[in-house]
């Protein structure tokens, strides 16, 4: 007898810890304290969120060691995932979430990669979740806790942590509530 088994469909998320030195951490914090005026209400969180998101921002301009970093992640992303990709960063902005905020279910549409820097969180933060894009998963019995049958999978941020995910998979929070001041995180696409 011949077993063939083929894990169709996949989906990477690509998680980098300590992506960041703490000198550009903290850099980075202050460059977010000094453009806190241009955070606004965005419809993807819920209460106590605000951000600096447009389709025109792009904030990893002052950050541009980080930003080169980045694009060198998001290659090696794009490789691995089989994504052809003109690794330009489109745009990028910052998050503060206050306590009491939520993070609501959303996707990145027009872009291709995207990805999150966290910046000031802590063990209080809520984290990002992402749910499986295949809408039959819920029809069927299964357990929450194998490769090819995960309904959703949660990811508990840590400072200076980069995740990088296709941006068609939609994330969110999970309606867990943050509970921490100030939770701080740098988003942005890639085409």
């Amino acid at each position: 007898m011949k077993i063939l088994k083929h894990k169709v469909f996949p989906t990477l998320i690509m998680q980098c810890e300590d992506f960041i030195t703490d000198k550009e951490l903290k850099t980075i914090n202050n460059i977010i304290k000094k453009n806190k005026n241009l955070l606004k209400i965005h419809p993807t969180m819920d209460r106590n969120g605000l951000s600096t998101h447009t389709l025109k921002s792009n904030f990893l301009d002052f950050c541009l060691p980080v930003k080169d970093r980045i694009l060198k992640a998001t290659k090696e992303y794009a490789i691995e995932s089989g994504f052809n990709i003109d690794n330009i960063i489109d745009n990028s902005w910052f998050n503060v979430q206050e306590k009491d905020s939520q993070l609501n279910d959303h996707c990145h549409p027009l872009s291709t990669i995207s990805g999150v820097l966290y910046i000031k969180v802590d063990e209080k933060s809520s984290g990002i979740c992402f749910y499986n894009p295949n809408p039959m998963i819920n029809m069927t019995n299964v357990a929450v806790n194998k490769e090819c049958s995960y309904q959703w999978i949660y990811f508990k941020p840590k400072n200076k942590t980069l995740i990088l995910f296709p941006s068609w998979l939609k994330h969110g929070s999970n309606k867990i509530i943050n509970e921490t001041s100030a939770r701080t995180s740098i988003s942005f696409n890639c085409v």
